[in-house]
């Protein structure tokens, strides 16, 4: 191999016996390819699909290197997850009806 190249390798494979191998020389090449077929359940050299039930796994790279923690857009915290949760519970159902009750 020559310099800065790599050998990884990945195999993905669905419940319904569907699989599919791709093989990389460069990390930039595969992460792209992690993030589009792995899922955010993983360990070192493997990771659970979105679906829940297919797997992903890997050699040649580690868990660190094929899934780098997310850049920040620039946007702040995100205006739900990141929120302290409420002092209490609060209903959150349809308006009262303004209409008198027929009982």
């Amino acid at each position: 191999m020559g310099k800065g190249t790599r050998d990884i390798q990945f195999v993905y494979r669905a419940v319904d016996g569907f699989t599919k191998r791709a093989s990389f020389k460069t990390l930039r090449g595969a992460r792209r390819f992690a993030k589009e077929w792995g899922g955010p359940d993983r360990g070192e050299g493997w990771a659970v699909a979105f679906d829940g039930c297919s797997t992903l796994n890997w050699t040649g790279a580690t868990e660190a290197e094929l899934f780098p923690p997310e850049e920040s857009d620039g946007d702040g915290p995100h205006p739900f997850y990141d929120q302290e949760p409420p002092e209490r519970s609060m209903w959150v159902g349809p308006p009262e009806d303004p209409r008198p009750r027929p009982w």
